[in-house]
């Protein structure tokens, strides 16, 4: 009796299950943002969560990342209202704020996700792009937010040494997502994610991200998603 039909059809059965699976971890994690305004240091804290999935795609299997979590207020006593934002200061993306990605990159791709289940912390983020700074004069208009430094660059902020971000550390969290963010800036919820902030502006398939404008994505999760 010939089995080879009935073995490929096993493979093929076996195949199909493994392209399915997706294994994935999920950590939360505490970002501590150190600022220097006039010489003097400030602190705010806040806590993200990112999602790291192997996915398959064109017979290739990839890590996919999402994070979710919302911009870091930086209390600063009689002073200005200072926001780590969700974004570096060239760019915006959901996927960014994986800090703890880039305090474990040394590890092997098909040892990442262990690596990610496994992390701790506190790490100083150094080979990861920082988050931008803005100021914000008034919460309720999205039109006083100002950016520390120039959107689209890469370049050392203008405003430095006025307004500096000294130091990014993340560490293990069992504490859940920081959020409120929305009810302090009620413009977040207009729109989507990639909404244009304070715009409301529609999405729609293929919808460009322009570096030197700002996204409800940069400062929180909590819109409603787009897409």
């Amino acid at each position: 009796m010939d089995l080879s039909g009935f073995w490929a059809f096993l493979g093929l059965v076996g195949f199909a299950i493994a392209s399915l699976y997706s294994p994935s971890a999920t950590i939360n994690y505490e970002v501590a943002v150190t600022i220097t305004l006039d010489g003097q240091p400030y602190t705010g804290r806040g806590v993200w969560s990112m999602t790291s999935e192997e996915v398959q795609a064109l017979g290739y299997r990839h890590i996919v990342t999402t994070v979710r979590g919302e911009a870091i207020k930086i209390p600063v006593p009689d002073g200005p209202q200072i926001y780590a934002l969700r974004r570096s200061q060239g760019s915006s993306t959901r996927a960014y704020g994986a800090f703890p990605d880039g305090c474990i990159r040394g590890e092997q791709r098909s040892g990442l996700l262990a690596a990610i289940e496994s992390f701790r912390g506190p790490c100083v983020v150094e080979d990861y792009p920082l988050p931008l700074l803005v100021t914000v004069e008034d919460p309720m208009n999205p039109a006083s937010v100002a950016p520390v430094g120039s959107l689209g660059s890469y370049d050392k902020p203008d405003a430095c040494p006025h307004i500096c971000l000294v130091e990014v550390v993340v560490t293990r969290s069992d504490e859940p997502i920081t959020t409120g963010l929305v009810s302090e800036m009620p413009w977040l919820a207009m729109g989507y994610e990639l909404s244009e902030i304070g715009t409301g502006e529609e999405f729609f398939p293929g919808k460009a991200i322009f570096p030197g404008k700002l996204y409800n994505q940069d400062f929180t999760t909590q819109s409603r998603p787009s897409g």
